[in-house]
């Protein structure tokens, strides 16, 4: 042990010297032995400052350290403190530092009923969390240090914001990773009901467009989700085709479906008062190729037909 400190000279002073190294050092090393009257001073000084200290990365440490040693009840003191204040939770977990720290905190909590509270407010701050690039590795910690049916509140959350998730830039991404590590399967009925009927805005929208495509190519739900999403655009293909976001959903689909969908989508393009716009613009050019390297050989025929009927009046490269 550190032969410059002594735990009495730091009574009524543990708050600050907590976030200073040499001090914050000392203290581990107190926590370590796990001597009751020792937890009980340190514990006593900091137990309704938690969220304050977990921003620094010193105090930070003696926190997860009192977690770990402290008793049942002295844990859920900690966890209703953490708890406490929504807004400084929240603020705490959007910190570098302080989502560093909750994710050590986490794997400390010991009960059921500790997990239901932590899982509880979490659950209310979700969707704030998952557009935020701090904020959604607490999410995603949760579903990784928890049961699934704990985590169940979280899940309604993100069934619930499915739409508003989707086309943020860092909820996207963080939905394409819950799928794809098999999250969120208990709501998956919902989610596949929220994916069909949103289709069209998310086809429109810059990142809503990767998770349709992400999931139209995924082998866990591409045969649950592909006949809903062409339902539910059929009649919109060729202005889809001729938008930036929403053509790769129609490649996708071309190429995941070729045999289902293919046919279908080619007519409904060729036989659409915008068919001349699809030609000329250089998305709607690209879905025209992609449908030629897709289709059948009679389906290409008829593609190449339609086609040459517009040569005379435009230029198709």
């Amino acid at each position: 042990m550190n032969k410059f400190y002594f735990l009495e000279d730091f009574k009524g002073k543990v708050f600050w010297k907590a976030m200073d190294y040499g001090s914050s050092s000392f203290l581990c090393e107190v926590l370590e032995r796990r001597k009751p009257k020792d937890i009980r001073m340190i514990f006593s000084e900091v137990k309704d400052q938690i969220c304050m200290l977990m921003f620094d990365g010193y105090s930070s440490s003696v926190i997860i350290k009192l977690a770990k040693v402290c008793d049942g009840q002295q844990m859920n003191q900690l966890v209703s403190s953490v708890t406490a204040n929504v807004n400084l939770l929240k603020a705490l977990c959007l910190h570098p530092q302080g989502s560093e720290s909750m994710q050590k905190f986490l794997p400390c909590l010991r009960t059921p009923e500790q997990i239901t509270r932590m899982i509880s407010v979490f659950s209310s701050l979700t969707v704030p969390f998952l557009k935020d690039e701090f904020g959604s590795g607490v999410i995603d910690y949760c579903f990784h240090v928890f049961p699934t049916e704990e985590t169940q509140p979280i899940d309604d959350v993100i069934t619930d914001n499915f739409l508003e998730i989707a086309t943020n830039e860092n909820g996207s991404y963080l939905l394409k990773v819950f799928y794809s590590k098999g999250f969120l399967l208990e709501c998956r009925p919902r989610i596949l009901s929220e994916i069909i009927s949103n289709a069209h805005h998310l086809s429109h929208d810059r990142f809503g467009s990767h998770v349709l495509v992400f999931l139209i190519a995924s082998s866990k739900m591409r045969d649950l989700v592909g006949g809903g999403i062409v339902a539910r655009l059929t009649g919109a293909f060729a202005s889809l085709s001729i938008n930036r976001y929403a053509s790769s959903v129609v490649l996708e689909l071309m190429k995941q479906y070729k045999e289902e969908y293919i046919p279908q989508i080619v007519n409904e393009i060729i036989s659409s008062p915008d068919f001349s716009r699809v030609l000329r613009d250089p998305y709607g050019k690209r879905v025209l190729k992609y449908a030629k390297k897709y289709s059948t050989e009679t389906i290409c025929e008829i593609l190449n037909h339609q086609i040459s009927l517009h040569s005379d009046h435009m230029h198709y490269a």
